[in-house]
């Protein structure tokens, strides 16, 4: 319902500040104040959502696995999937062909078989680029070799990734 925009509680007269953590749009604390989303009172107001706009990306802590997989089977350079022109048609042929015979819940497992081909490779078969490990730190933290890879960076390089090596890897683009 509303779209936080400043850290502030509250203005001078000690009343909630409107696009602050404290709006009244998002329901009340103090029992002489009505929502102004729903109308209710302090007990009678369950409390509405707020949102705010990142400056920059961040990482999802739910996704850190899915992240993890993406970025040990996809190349730095290109964002290609680590598999080369005839594995690609090889497993590409098996997902159509489970389509075809309306057995998609065997594709996850056809997906981890892909995922497990295309780690560990130390070169692109499309782009020739050499290719370091990529080693997770707990909680977020993402290493090539010995460089941070920053959210920025995980972005640029998903963006690159073609819908058909999302398939392979199991993600409906």
């Amino acid at each position: 319902h509303v779209k936080i925009v400043t850290p502030e509680l509250y203005d001078k007269e000690g009343y909630p500040v409107e696009g602050g953590l404290m709006d009244t749009r998002l329901g009340v604390i103090d029992p002489g104040l009505r929502c102004r989303t729903c109308n209710g009172k302090l007990k009678e107001c369950p409390g509405h959502f707020g949102y705010i706009e990142l400056g920059r990306p961040a990482l999802h802590i739910s996704y850190i696995k899915a992240i993890y997989v993406f970025l040990q089977t996809t190349c730095k350079e290109c964002s290609r999937i680590l598999l080369d022109d005839e594995n690609i048609q090889k497993y590409q042929s098996k997902i159509d062909k489970l389509k075809e015979e309306g057995k998609e819940d065997l594709i996850p497992k056809l997906s981890k078989l892909v995922r497990a081909g295309a780690k560990n490779v130390k070169k692109c078969p499309h782009c020739k680029a050499k290719l370091n490990v990529v080693k997770f730190e707990k909680p977020s933290t993402f290493m090539d070799d010995t460089k941070r890879v920053n959210p920025i960076e995980i972005l640029e390089r998903f963006e690159k990734i073609t819908d058909p090596d999302c398939m392979l890897l199991g993600v409906n683009p």
